[in-house]
């Protein structure tokens, strides 16, 4: 075991893993310490107890001496009283060995365990920002799933709404219009279901990589192959790693399904309103339906987002694992991806509001009846309010605002 522990200290050379070490070994030095202070304040303690007799009959002699007595029994077979200094003397020596002994097992059963406890935290600290990266994209899609479930009357409403719309259009160039944005929603889930996929397939071949390697160019022995989501499955993992991976696999699958509808169904909103927009209609239903929703998932965004950078920055300077580093890099790309396309939803929302009410403004208005005029002034009345997808009351969904936030991160 001690021959273990000066490996373990030979062996580490990052920074923040000696710097554990040595804390846990200061901790244990205390520790020690206080047992040693605590024996020998208890040991002093006991020899004065022991001592009451001899200091009592120097301090208030009797006419005959107090009884003097060991409180450990012995037999020596001589008299206690007569030789009470050499019972005395033994006593004090036999509860010092014993005293040394248990400090020091203690000591060295403590500085093992605490040595461990060095060694598992130096462990959660390699693995500590993929695991917080886990849990990122999984509150994600939790936050999704959870809020879309909380809005599906509001949601209901939307949909019936854009059925609503549908059915009363009369008009073929209105009916053209809303059919070429409901053309760039079904070209936008096309992409985004593509774009997710190829990354999770991508993702596939870069986990496949060291038994692909095996096959192509084979070593020795086997290269390790371990798991992006760091799991406990209580079983052997080299035994089962192929379960593992496909229940890993499947988790994506559905992850990733998740969050393509959720956002799939964002994004139609956001383009049917632009479609109204472009006919003369408002969009008061979808702001107050998905604020709350886009100002949690900006925040969770966000913060993931952080993570991902702290921690392609900590592989980059300290542990140089290029394989993990280029992993953190493809994920921060697909975060930039998928924040700029939320707020690209919201700028175009803000674009069409500013173009129905210029639209308004530029037209011949005065050369319409007067009745259809005071109509154009309740619109462009309407109009002089920048229709925007603001999230909480905070953020305002734009380009202007990706921009922002990408300055403030970087």
């Amino acid at each position: 075991l001690l021959k273990q522990v000066k490996v373990d200290w030979n062996s580490i050379e990052d920074n923040n893993e000696i710097k554990i070490l040595e804390k846990y070994a200061i901790e244990n030095r205390l520790v020690s310490l206080i047992f040693v202070f605590t024996a020998a304040f208890s040991l002093c303690f006991f020899i004065i107890v022991e001592l009451i007799p001899v200091i009592l009959d120097a301090a208030m002699p009797m006419n005959t001496s107090r009884l003097r007595k060991v409180k450990i029994d012995f037999e020596f077979f001589i008299d206690e009283k007569q030789y009470f200094y050499i019972y005395f003397i033994y006593e004090i020596i036999t509860l010092l060995i014993g005293m040394f002994t248990v400090l020091a097992t203690g000591s060295l059963s403590l500085a093992f365990l605490r040595h461990c406890c060095a060694t598992f935290k130096i462990a959660r600290f390699s693995t500590f920002f993929m695991n917080i990266m886990n849990k990122w994209y999984s509150a994600i899609m939790l936050i999704s799933v959870i809020s879309l479930s909380c809005s599906l009357f509001r949601l209901k409403q939307l949909l019936e709404q854009i059925q609503d719309d549908w059915n009363s259009l009369k008009d073929k160039l209105e009916i053209n219009i809303i059919e070429k944005y409901a053309c760039n929603a079904r070209l936008f889930t096309i992409i985004l279901i593509v774009y997710c996929y190829f990354g999770l397939i991508f993702c596939g071949i870069f986990q496949f990589l060291p038994m692909i390697l095996d096959v192509i160019l084979p070593l020795n022995d086997s290269r390790p192959c371990k798991l992006f989501v760091v799991t406990e499955y209580f079983v052997n993992q080299e035994k089962y790693f192929y379960v593992m991976l496909l229940h890993e696999t499947l988790a994506y699958i559905v992850g990733t399904a998740t969050l393509c509808s959720t956002s799939a169904t964002i994004m139609t909103c956001i383009l049917h309103t632009c479609a109204l927009f472009k006919i003369a209609r408002f969009a008061e239903l979808l702001t107050s339906s998905f604020a709350v929703l886009f100002f949690i998932l900006i925040i969770i965004g966000v913060s993931s987002l952080s993570f991902n950078l702290f921690q392609f920055l900590q592989l980059i300077t300290f542990t140089k694992n290029i394989n993990q580093a280029f992993i953190v890099a493809t994920l921060i790309f697909l975060h930039l991806n998928y924040m700029f396309v939320a707020n690209y939803g919201g700028q175009e929302l803000l674009n069409h509001g500013l173009k129905l009410f210029k639209a308004t403004y530029n037209g011949l208005w005065y050369a319409a009846p007067l009745r259809t005029q005071k109509l154009l002034l309740f619109i462009m009345q309407k109009g002089t309010i920048n229709v925007s997808l603001t999230c909480g009351g905070i953020f305002v969904a734009s380009l202007e605002g990706f921009a922002t936030v990408k300055l403030r991160l970087l």
